[in-house]
């Protein structure tokens, strides 16, 4: 927790009437201090992206998992996912429900015929995170 204080001053000054003659008042400046414990905002952030294997042949799946820095808040995280190639089946997204900190998702990769190097990308609040698997024969 952190302590903030917050100070404030207004002048203030009153008017008096005697006699039908409007009197100004001394000016008199007046302080209030406020002081209060706030728990500092945590925001989780991406930390990595990583896949279960780092070859996989012919037609298979595989599964990747998001990190995030710490436990999803309230309602949740939407973790963007990306694959470099068309003719893998991955989510567009994977949710991280609140209090984790790790979401997986399926991929299913197609065989090839030679080896191809697969990138995948995680995306959440303009931070990226990448991982790498390779499809053989």
């Amino acid at each position: 927790m952190t302590m903030i204080q917050i100070s404030m001053s207004a002048i203030v000054g009153m008017s008096m009437m005697i006699a039908g003659v409007v009197m100004p008042a001394v000016a008199q400046e007046n302080t209030n201090q406020v002081s209060a414990l706030v728990a500092p905002l945590s925001v989780s952030g991406l930390q990595s992206l990583s896949t279960s294997t780092s070859s996989v042949g012919g037609t298979t799946t595989l599964t990747g998992t998001v990190t995030l820095t710490g436990p999803a808040p309230a309602g949740g995280i939407k973790v963007a996912i990306k694959g470099s190639s068309k003719s893998e089946s991955l989510p567009a997204g994977v949710v991280i429900a609140q209090g984790n900190s790790t979401g997986t998702f399926t991929i299913t990769s197609t065989g090839v015929l030679k080896s191809t190097l697969i990138t995948l990308k995680a995306t959440h609040n303009g931070i990226s995170k990448e991982a790498t698997y390779t499809r053989i024969p």
